[in-house]
């Protein structure tokens, strides 16, 4: 008599949903997932390649950026203010005075910040760890290790960029009935709740059931985030996948397509590819062209002037518009929380969207200086033109101007910024050695604090593309054009010559403004490119 498996019946009909779905983009779960138990249960079936997905490991994903928070910069990419080449072991989150919070993920990794009785989650989690594709512990690369270690194959979320339907939540983990402590006698929070030493995955039965490959909602479960704070993207944003993301249907011309960020940025193995850009952190694959020309070629446009523009002129320059901002952060303004909002915390301050603010423009050659300043000069014969957003921000400083990092979670819960420097800094103190400072490029212990100071950077452009809305000739070419071309390195005489470039258009006065001037060339162009297609053919029809 034939013996089947207590679970072929579910087998079976997994296997005839798989043969159905194959050619789908997500297969269907329900069938597989009786009951979640962790990325052991992923991996036991995704160690074989299928149709629709390559065999993939532990290894890869231990391996990956977003679970190694760190990678060696490209060559010859960092520059110090002397202009020579500087050389670190790694860079990325882990090691660095991270940017926009201005602190040290090692000691803000993850926290309590506040809690409510009646749950049995923790209400309000904070620190980088948030973001990582773990369960909540740090990775192997936090404690200067080159392998993970066997017991961290059970610190892989899969879920937090494969399930659709997805609420990561945070838990004390206890033990015998009180809060299991780390080393430094803190409580270990983690997203999957562990008790005695085992974790429950079952709790995320029903979201493991809706996995499948990435999208943008599943990426913009971090990358939309402007900082711990969770200040939202829509009022205030670089216009980067970093922080703050510019990637929906209304905004970006690939995310009205349908597009998935994978579909540029996917390199296999779990790993992600992305350009150079002046504020590279970590990574895992840097190519060192625009992703664009990828899927568009060198000579994208029908107009050959505007192919001729692209030796010189990044695709973002033009295609990339953005029209908020947040312009600056404020260390020095303490925000109360929303008294109707039990889980409001103190924030700093941070300016208003502002409609009308414009990116600037630099040459960028592939690498950078201090503070990601991009390098590049015009007539190098290697730099283009690129877009930045200008960030400022008031961050707290010793008496020799070296910025002091913060305890987040300290400032989050009592708003005393004093008290979460004295914390910072003692952290950062236990830290910092000599050999740590050279090889992950740390600065060495900052003095106590004395004053607050600005300190401007610019963050790249690289979403927020847009076809309708994309910067036409007289967009620059005019007086009160949006390049500032001698900043740019060309001379007043030649700066004129280009403003003027297009003269007066023979168009009449198209905005009604009593002048026949560039701004009506701009709309007679903006016309021309909506209705070319039609305008091309009759003019070939007279042709």
């Amino acid at each position: 008599m034939l013996s089947f498996p207590r679970h072929f019946p579910y087998l079976l009909a997994a296997s005839v949903l798989l043969v159905w779905s194959q050619a789908q983009a997500r297969t269907d779960h329900r069938f597989f997932i009786d009951q979640y138990r962790g990325p052991a249960q992923c991996i036991g079936c995704h160690s074989t390649a299928f149709s629709n997905t390559p065999a993939i490991s532990l290894k890869d994903i231990h391996h990956s950026v977003h679970y190694r928070f760190e990678s060696k910069l490209p060559d010859n990419y960092q520059h110090n203010e002397a202009g020579a080449v500087v050389e670190y072991a790694t860079s990325g989150l882990l090691w660095k005075m991270c940017g926009l919070p201005s602190t040290v993920p090692q000691f803000n990794w993850l926290s309590n910040i506040k809690d409510l009785p009646e749950t049995q989650h923790v209400d309000k989690p904070s620190g980088c760890g948030t973001c990582h594709a773990g369960i909540g512990l740090k990775p192997y690369t936090a404690l200067g290790q080159s392998k993970p270690a066997a017991s961290e194959d059970n610190n892989i979320d899969c879920l937090v960029c494969h399930a659709l339907n997805y609420d990561r939540k945070y838990f004390t983990a206890t033990l015998f009935g009180q809060p299991e402590l780390d080393a430094k006698g803190q409580p270990i929070i983690l997203s999957v709740p562990r008790i005695n030493g085992v974790l429950n995955w079952s709790v995320y039965t029903d979201a493991a059931r809706t996995v499948g490959s990435t999208n943008a909602s599943t990426c913009l479960r971090c990358h939309a985030d402007l900082s711990d704070s969770k200040v939202p993207a829509d009022d205030h944003h670089y216009g980067s996948c970093q922080r703050g993301v510019v990637f929906a249907a209304d905004q970006d011309v690939h995310a009205s397509a349908g597009m998935s960020c994978s579909k540029c940025h996917d390199a296999g193995q779990h790993k992600m590819k992305r350009p150079l850009n002046n504020d590279l952190s970590a990574h895992d694959v840097v190519i060192d062209h625009q992703m664009c020309t990828d899927c568009h070629g060198q000579n994208p446009h029908d107009f050959e002037t505007y192919n001729e523009h692209a030796g010189f002129v990044s695709c973002t320059a033009c295609h990339a518009r953005t029209e908020k901002t947040a312009a600056i952060r404020d260390f020095a303004v303490v925000v109360p929380p929303d008294p109707n909002n039990p889980l409001s915390i103190y924030s700093v301050g941070i300016s208003d969207a502002t409609p009308d603010y414009k990116v600037s423009f630099a040459w960028f050659d592939g690498s950078v200086g201090p503070e990601n300043k991009p390098r590049g000069a015009r007539g190098d014969g290697k730099s283009r033109i690129y877009p930045y957003k200008p960030v400022g921000m008031n961050l707290p400083r010793d008496a020799d101007g070296n910025v002091i990092p913060p305890r987040w979670d300290s400032f989050f819960k009592t708003g005393n910024m004093m008290d979460a420097l004295a914390q910072g800094r003692n952290e950062y103190a236990a830290l910092w050695t000599p050999e740590i400072g050279a090889k992950y490029g740390l600065p060495p212990v900052p003095g106590e604090f004395d004053h607050f100071a600005a300190s401007e950077s610019g963050f790249s452009i690289s979403h927020g593309i847009t076809r309708k809305n994309a910067y036409k000739c007289a967009s620059c070419h005019n007086p009160a054009g949006v390049m500032d071309f001698e900043k740019l390195g060309y001379s007043e005489e030649k700066s004129e010559s280009l403003e003027n470039l297009l003269g007066l258009p023979p168009v009449g006065d198209l905005n009604g403004d009593g002048k026949i001037d560039a701004f009506d060339l701009l709309i007679f162009q903006n016309y021309w490119h909506g209705n070319q297609d039609a305008m091309l053919k009759a003019l070939k029809n007279n042709q």
